[in-house]
């Protein structure tokens, strides 16, 4: 189980509270290697973990503002 997943069922408090809240069943979600992409977006809005921490191989970490002025200048 991913790291993102914990994250998420911590937040709504267990995985069976995650899946009534997507409509699902508990099984399918304690079945996850990894958050469908189709929910990554949902559980978002549902737990208030950002999407970068969901799936960090589907979205990058948005950049400091400091980076990006240094790019930009280069």
């Amino acid at each position: 189980m991913s790291t993102g997943i914990k994250k998420a069922i911590k937040a709504m408090g267990s995985g069976a509270a995650l899946a009534r809240a997507l409509g699902i069943d508990r099984a399918s979600v304690c079945g996850w290697a990894e958050i469908p992409a189709k929910r990554i977006i949902q559980i978002e809005r549902l737990t208030g973990v950002p999407r970068e921490e969901l799936r960090p191989d589907l979205y990058l970490a948005p950049r400091p503002p400091s980076l990006m002025k240094k790019r930009q200048a280069a």
